[in-house]
């Protein structure tokens, strides 16, 4: 692993996100992908709800239409701006 681990870390928790949903992911699940212990996880990003959001945000950020979905669908407060057609391009990119 790198000297940060954060990126990987992060990546890990997106491909996870995308395939379980974010509200399913745990830092075992996280650490297990890469081969840290749980408390690395911790160390970079604090409590699952700091991640989560850190998941949503990236997703944001990167146009990842299946976690932006999973936002919608969940009410998460982070996607409460996107305008009607930012959230039917994320819902229907998922259909």
């Amino acid at each position: 692993m790198s000297k940060s681990k954060k990126p990987q870390l992060l990546f890990a928790a997106i491909d996870l996100a995308e395939a379980y949903g974010y509200k399913n992911i745990t830092r075992e699940m996280i650490a297990k992908k890469t081969g840290v212990a749980t408390g690395t996880v911790n160390l970079y990003f604090g409590t699952m709800h700091k991640l989560k959001k850190t998941i949503i945000r990236h997703a944001l950020r990167t146009g990842n239409n299946r976690i932006i979905a999973q936002a919608i669908l969940n009410d998460d407060d982070l996607v409460c701006n996107l305008t009607v057609d930012e959230r039917k391009t994320a819902l229907l990119a998922v259909a």
